[in-house]
This record gives structure tokens, C-alpha cells and sequence, in this order.
């Protein structure tokens, strides 16, 4: 039993268009299982973002599980109900806790709204320092990348159906077309995904079907690879070699993403047996590196990391050492090496900021951040 919290906080809120929690647990469950780690839901404090939280029941149900909960909705009301609903809970249940809530402004211009709760799930806990998080934003969904950081969070996990009602605003004024919405809002959301987390998504199947939703759900992925391997046909009949590592070692970075790792493999071991400058070894040598850490085996994967690290070092790039190093990370990570992941996404961390490459700086907090201290996976 993970339930850390008593389960009126799921059942007390009673309103119009409330998702049932049961379905909620099963949709954050199945979407956690989902992922590269799921054995991570016992681990750890996984960090749970719903992009159309309403009134928070996702948020809740992650809060139950003591993980870290973040939400945004553009609603105003809904968002004034849910921080009055849970700053009411929190005070009537004596759990210690902290709140900040008001605007969000950047060069005079309000963004939106936040409210953020540090909360002790026990007194001896709240002592200790050991706080979970819940963030709540008022905002437009598509505009979440001004509020979190890429590579911030474990799993995407939201009910669309009432995401369609308090969605996101375009020129015509609220937008209620579900494909639409997901269509703009996928990238976004996946941008703030960390590596081997999961996207869970819920929707009204009488609104949209299942096989369109499913198209777009897996376009942006998809047209990536698909113009990629455009790319590397084109370079091979050309002959450009130069161009052709290049668009090799790209879709090898998107094909391990999506999970196709023997496709990768094939490529980053096709442009390494034609010979590759230091730079794009390093590269190809970091996803033959995670490919062969997945698959267990542990040598391998940490000699192609080392020898990524090294051959990465040869170059004047601090991005490409920084990338490296974070493949080193993410290895020693699947391999359950927690100290080394943890030192070499701290030394890609000092690269990115040495560059400043603010991208690549918040890869490699999300790395730190995702496991506690110690552990995570960013790219």
C-alpha cells in the first residue's frame, strides 16, 4: 500500500466534470508502469505533472503516493478552488507545511499565477527537511516551459477530457477541439519528460477517435525519424560522408528515445565502422554506451562510456564533453551505479553552465534532481 495521506483528500472535493479517482490511480499507475523504471514508483519520489489538472485529483493521488505533484490549468476559478480546497486540508489535518502563493511576472508582464506547498507527511519528516512538493500554476498549458524546466519531470499524466474544456487559448479564444489541443501540447509536454519517462492521457473517445489521437500522440516522435531517415538516404546517395554521420547520429539519438534500440545500434555501429571525427564518436559512442547498459551489459557499456568521455575530450566543444558525460550518467544509472551517475551529471552540469547552455544545464539538474540527490536520467 503506497497511501501516505487519509483518502479524503481524493473523495472530499464533490463538483461538476470531477474525474473518479479510482480511474485516476489506475491512470497514474498504468502510466508509471509505463516507463523505463517503473520499479522507481517504490524507489522514490517520482515528480508527477498534469497539464490540464483542473482541480487536482492527479495532483492528490500523487501527493497520496508521496511523490512531488505539479499541475497548471488555465481556469482561474478552478485554480482558486483547488489552493483554497488544499490549504484548508492541510490546516484541518495539522500536516505541517509551507505555502507561497501570487503572480508570476517576468520583464513586467504577468505570466500567471502560482501556488507552491512544501509539505511533511509526517512531523518527523517536516523536521528532518524530507518535504514533498506541490506546484500549481494558472496559466495557459502551452505556455508550461515558462514555469518548469525541460527534463523536470518522471511522468505526464492527465484526463483530457476535461482538459478539452479548460484547455488552451488561440486566436479564436478557448480551444475545445481535443486533437488540436494535444496536436500543440504533446511537444511541449514531452519537452519537460524526462529520458525513459511516460505520457499517460485519457480522453473522450466520442470527441476523438482513438486511432487519430493516436496518430497525433505519436507524430512528434515520428515525423522526426521519418524526416531523419530522409536525411540519411539522401546523404548515402549523394555520398556526402560528413552529412550522413551527422543525420546517422541523430536518428540513432531519436530511434534510443522511442525506444528502438536495436535500430540504433545499427546505425551508431555503421557510421563507427566508417570512421568518425572525435566529436560524432563521442556521440555514437554514448548511445552504443545507454543501448548496451540496457541490455545489461555492464563492460561494454562502460568502456563505450569512458571511451565516449575520452574521444569527446579530444575536442574544444564543451557541449559535446557535456553530452558525453551525461551519457556516462544516464549509463551508470540503468546500471544502478548511483555515486558515478551522480559525478558525471555533475560534470556535464559544469560544462553546459561553462557554455552557457541553459538547456543543457536544466538536463543535467533534472538528472540530479529526479532520483533525490543521486540519481534520474535527462537528455
Amino acid at each position: 500500500k503506497l497511501d501516505r495521506l487519509d483518502d479524503d483528500l481524493l473523495t472530499i472535493q464533490k463538483y461538476a466534470g470531477k474525474t473518479n479517482e479510482h480511474f485516476t490511480k489506475m491512470l497514474l499507475n498504468a502510466t508509471i508502469m509505463s516507463a523505463t523504471s517503473p520499479e522507481a514508483m517504490i524507489e522514490r519520489p517520482l515528480r508527477v505533472f498534469d497539464p490540464m489538472c483542473g482541480r487536482g485529483t492527479t495532483l492528490n493521488q500523487a501527493l497520496m503516493y508521496g511523490y512531488d505533484a505539479y499541475g497548471i490549468d488555465i481556469d482561474h476559478k478552478d485554480f482558486e478552488a483547488y489552493s483554497g480546497f488544499l490549504r484548508t486540508w492541510l490546516q484541518r489535518k495539522r500536516i505541517k507545511h509551507t505555502i507561497e502563493h501570487g503572480p508570476v511576472r517576468r520583464d513586467r508582464k504577468l505570466l500567471g499565477h502560482r501556488f507552491e506547498a512544501s509539505i511533511g507527511l509526517s512531523r518527523e519528516e517536516y523536521k528532518a527537511g524530507e518535504k514533498r512538493q506541490i506546484t500549481l500554476v494558472n496559466a495557459d498549458t502551452l505556455a508550461a516551459e515558462d514555469f518548469f524546466p525541460a527534463g523536470r519531470f518522471d511522468v505526464v499524466v492527465t484526463d483530457a477530457p476535461y482538459g478539452v474544456q479548460h484547455g488552451s487559448r488561440n486566436a479564436g479564444g478557448l480551444s475545445r477541439s481535443p486533437l488540436g489541443l494535444l496536436q500543440d501540447a504533446v511537444p511541449v509536454w514531452a519537452r519537460l519528460l524526462r529520458q525513459g519517462g511516460a505520457i499517460g492521457i485519457s480522453w473522450n473517445t466520442f470527441v476523438a477517435e482513438r486511432d487519430k489521437a493516436v496518430e497525433v500522440l505519436a507524430g512528434h516522435h515520428g515525423r522526426a525519424s521519418r524526416l531523419l531517415e530522409q536525411a540519411v538516404a539522401t546523404c548515402r546517395e549523394i555520398g556526402d560522408i560528413p552529412m550522413l554521420a551527422g543525420a546517422c547520429r541523430d536518428l540513432a539519438r531519436v530511434l534510443l528515445h522511442t525506444g528502438e534500440r536495436d535500430r540504433a545500434r545499427l546505425l551508431a555501429e555503421e557510421r563507427q565502422a566508417a570512421g568518425a571525427p572525435p566529436s560524432e564518436a563521442a556521440d555514437l559512442d554514448g548511445v552504443r554506451a545507454r543501448i548496451a547498459a540496457a541490455d545489461g551489459h555492464r563492460a561494454a557499456a562502460v568502456s563505450l562510456a569512458d571511451g565516449a568521455v575520452a574521444a569527446a575530450g579530444r575536442t574544444e566543444s564543451p557541449v559535446v564533453q557535456a553530452i558525453a558525460a551525461l551519457d556516462r550518467a544516464e549509463v551508470h544509472r540503468l546500471l544502478g551505479e548511483p555515486e558515478p551517475a551522480a559525478r558525471s551529471a555533475a560534470a556535464a552540469r559544469s560544462l553546459f553552465a561553462r557554455k552557457g547552455h541553459r538547456v543543457g544545464v536544466g538536463w543535467a539538474d533534472a538528472f540530479l534532481a529526479a532520483g533525490g540527490t543521486v540519481t534520474g536520467r535527462a537528455r
